[in-house]
């Protein structure tokens, strides 16, 4: 059985709801009167950053083989769901093919698959590259 809230709760609520704005006055903070301490400072922004100090470029990462094989597994799991929930006897789906019902489940499983995938292989950073090795002078590169 439902509890009904009491009345008197209901009248608490209009009443405070048709106060005058003016009563919560006291809630509010005093205005902001600069006292001689803060006066005798001068202020000065901070100096802005410089390019330098900027990074340059983002360290390489595995997000994009990360995407491709979440897109592939989420993709693939969701083609067999909904090839296999497709031929289900209380489907409403009518006719033999499941084709349909296949291809929109990985298009929704890839759909999961790609910024997971990304996510997962966003955070492992790529090794940099070993620089080549040096040729000595007078022999010709291969």
């Amino acid at each position: 059985m439902r509890q009904r809230t009491p009345f008197g709760l209901w009248a608490i609520g209009a009443f405070l709801m048709l106060l005058p704005p003016g009563v919560a006055g006291a809630q509010r903070l005093p205005a902001f009167v600069p006292s001689a301490e803060l006066m005798a400072v001068p202020f000065r922004p901070p100096p802005p950053l410089s390019q330098d100090s900027m990074p340059r470029h983002r360290p390489q990462t595995y997000w994009l083989p990360g995407a491709i094989i979440g897109t592939a597994v989420f993709g693939l799991l969701g083609a067999s769901l909904g090839a296999g929930f497709c031929g289900s006897d209380d489907s409403a789906q009518s006719g033999g093919s499941c084709v349909l019902a296949g291809a929109e489940g990985f298009l929704i499983g890839a759909a999961v698959g790609f910024p997971l995938g990304g996510l997962i292989g966003g955070a492992f950073p790529k090794k940099p590259r070993a620089a080549p090795p040096e040729t000595p002078p007078g022999h010709l590169r291969p």
